[in-house]
């Protein structure tokens, strides 16, 4: 799992062409990628997620 994580990770950075932190913050493009993004991170770790609501 830690490695598919680093892929998803890697593949992120890249196609969204995160070179540093500004980018993040000042291209509107990352925050809307960053959507699937999460949902892919969501997807890799559900199975050791616990199941009904998490609570703070």
């Amino acid at each position: 799992m830690k490695q598919k994580l680093y892929d998803e990770v890697l593949k992120f950075m890249l196609d969204n062409e995160i070179t540093c932190e500004e980018t993040i913050h000042q291209c509107d493009h990352v925050i809307i990628s960053a959507l699937d993004f999460i949902e892919t991170l969501f997807h890799i770790v559900k199975a050791d997620l616990p199941n009904g609501e998490i609570e703070d």
